[in-house]
């Protein structure tokens, strides 16, 4: 088993490490440093079981390099952990083949990414640990199975997708309040979906293709939400699972008189 270990202070690995391949037999990645600027960036690494950046607090803050935490195609990958982490200047990304959800929270520190949030794959079991006080995202993808909870969440700068490879049963965004660009998700066994503080802007597209079994509940509270904004005139929304009922009904027709194109099952 081989190892790296970064003891402060290491201008090198303060500006940043990258690799596509594995890092010469190193199974297990120990970072030190409080900050960085350029990041991480460690694709299709066969050999890499476990990255830890304990003293991390921040990767590029002021976003002048666009750093970022990039652990793409690590198939044998088992635990990250960056307890203090609270800002990414650029995109977090942890993606592979999981057999399991990662053994620890991850991020439980994690307030800002100011890119992409992707954090999944294949085998990957979402909880609510994952960053329970991240805020803020540039965009958001979904990639796993479990219920994907993020409680603190406000703001998503763009998009909200999913992949084919969410097989996730919940979506819990309680306190988000925007949402600046499309949400696309594909969650074939998606049955809840709580979205209870969104406000939607003019031109929004909200679609759920795929969600078979997205409960009534559920479309009747992204109607609701759409029809408290007076100013959501244009738009898109298209839920499938359950038709909308009760007041659903309702707030779906008077969507449609305002111009917004509403679509349900």
């Amino acid at each position: 088993m081989s190892s790296i270990d970064t003891v402060p202070p290491n201008l090198g690995h303060l500006v940043g490490r990258f690799t596509n391949g594995d890092i010469g037999g190193v199974e297990d990645y120990v970072f030190n440093e409080t900050t960085s600027l350029g990041g991480f960036a460690y694709f299709s690494d066969t050999v890499l079981l476990t990255f830890s950046a304990p003293r991390l607090l921040t990767i590029d803050p002021a976003n002048t390099q666009g750093g970022s935490l990039l652990l793409n195609g690590c198939v044998n990958l088992t635990s990250v952990s960056a307890p203090l982490l609270g800002i990414v200047g650029g995109a977090l990304i942890v993606l592979s083949n999981f057999s399991s959800s990662l053994a620890t929270s991850p991020f439980p520190s994690l307030t800002t990414v100011v890119a992409d949030f992707v954090v999944g794959g294949l085998g990957f079991v979402y909880d609510s640990t994952l960053a329970p006080l991240l805020a803020s995202v540039g965009s958001l993808e979904l990639s796993g199975s479990g219920v994907y909870s993020l409680p603190s969440l406000v703001t998503v700068g763009t998009t909200i997708v999913s992949s084919g490879n969410f097989s996730g049963t919940a979506i819990s965004f309680p306190n988000v309040v925007t949402i600046g660009g499309t949400v696309a998700l594909n969650c074939p066994n998606m049955v809840s979906l709580d979205v209870s503080s969104w406000v939607p802007t003019p031109g929004n597209t909200f679609s759920t293709f795929g969600s078979n079994s997205l409960n009534a509940a559920s479309v009747n509270l992204v109607l609701r939400r759409c029809v408290l904004n007076a100013a959501f005139t244009t738009g898109s929304i298209t839920l499938t699972g359950a038709p909308p009922s009760g007041q659903g009904v309702t707030d779906k027709a008077t969507l449609i008189g305002r111009g917004v194109s509403v679509t349900t099952s």
